[in-house]
Order: C-alpha cells, then structure tokens, then sequence
C-alpha cells in the first residue's frame, strides 16, 4: 500500500499557525514563545485521562520547560527497561515536575498500612486521572488549567473492583505564560482534611544554584531560567 503514494505530490510543509496548541481528550498542552522562532521557550503541561496507565507516568499538573533547544525542567522518566526497579521509581510523581506531600506521596498510591504513610510504587490505573481545560491563548498571555484531584487518591483494593480512597480534596494547577515578560506563573490549589507539608518538585539535567534566598537558578549551555 506504500507504493500508492508514490506517484502523488509531496505537500509543501506550512509553518506553524499559532503558538499554543490544547488537547483537552489527550490531556495535553504545549504552549510556546514564539512558534516560528527556532530559539523559543515551550512548555509542556499533562493532565490526561489516561492516568498512570500502561506507560504515562503518575505525572498529573507536571509540566516541562525548554529554551534554546536546551532541557531545563524535565520529565525524570527515563528508564532502560519496563517494569525495571528504575522505572517504577521514575512513574511516581516526585520524579516530576508536580505536587506532593509529607515525604513524596503523591498520586495513585497503593495499598499500605505503613504508618506514618509512605510513597509508594503507583498503581498502574487510568482512575487516578487529570483534566484539562480553561485554555486560552489572547494579548500575549496563555492559560491552562488541570484537576488531578482524583489522581491523588489511595488504592485500597484492586482491580477489577477497585476501591480508592482520596488523599486531597482539591489539587488543581494552573499555568499561565507572560510572553512580553518572559515569565510563568504557577499556581497551585490544594486543599486537604489532614494537615499537609507540601512540596513543590523541580528536576534538572544541572545543579541548581542557590546563591540568591528564596531563589533557584539554573543554567544550561546558553539559556537560565530563575524560580522565585
């Protein structure tokens, strides 16, 4: 079937039409500087309905920051082999860019009794899921939003019947990008009926320098970015 294609007309390539593109049934938004600009800054920002399903990742409201072709918040999912002892501590969501609490739990926990609770390996379920929506791209701003309340639950018994039991009452984070200012903002809303110590994660391929208080720097080859 191959071969039928090949007396027909190559398409020209188009340039990209815009610098923001939303899946809200993929639960996936890239959001960029500048589309056409081959030293843009783009940010990739998950809540998916897929869950920590299969190969996602229990990575719901994680995003990751690019600029000039340089990584510098990334996904630290990368593992040599499936289901290897790497890749399972790499699905959990402390090795992403998002929310947890009191030590690393975070989202589609397993079963523990384990006191005082304790991270544990994600179960491998499309139930701890997130949502996207309240995307727009006007005046140079780009907002997105994502409920990844029901990913952060506890499996208290398996599948088929899975039983799960909340771990927070609200965890929705939106991004916004400030194109002009060259900033983005993250806002988090986390609520929850146990009191909480709440992290914020940030993984990096370099160090980050912490000269300046209540600052993180970064700096990749010819791009930085600073986390107030």
């Amino acid at each position: 079937f191959h071969l039928i294609s090949m007396a027909s007309n190559m398409v020209a390539a188009a340039p990209p039409a815009q610098n923001s593109w939303f899946f809200p049934e993929a639960g996936l938004a890239s959001i960029t500087s500048n589309a056409l600009d081959a030293q843009r800054s783009s940010i990739a920002f998950r809540s998916s309905k897929s869950g920590a399903y299969n190969h996602s990742y229990a990575d719901q409201n994680s995003f990751t920051l690019v600029s000039k072709g340089k990584d510098m918040l990334i996904s630290s999912g990368y593992y040599f082999a499936y289901g290897s002892a790497h890749h399972l501590l790499t699905k959990s969501t402390r090795s992403h860019n998002a929310l947890t609490f009191d030590g690393g739990i975070g989202q589609s926990e397993a079963a523990s009794n384990a006191v005082p609770m304790r991270p544990t390996v994600p179960v491998d379920s499309t139930e701890a899921s997130g949502e996207l929506y309240n995307a727009v791209d006007v005046n140079n701003i780009a907002i997105v939003t994502g409920n990844a309340t029901k990913a952060y639950r506890r499996q208290v018994s398996p599948a088929p019947s899975a039983v799960w039991t909340p771990l927070l009452s609200n965890a929705v984070r939106s991004i916004a990008y400030f194109r002009s200012e060259q900033i983005t903002v993250i806002y988090d809303w986390a609520t929850s009926a146990t009191a909480r110590n709440w992290e914020l994660n940030f993984h990096a391929l370099l160090p980050f320098q912490l000269d300046t208080p209540g600052m993180a720097r970064l700096i990749n080859g010819g791009s930085s970015i600073c986390i107030t």
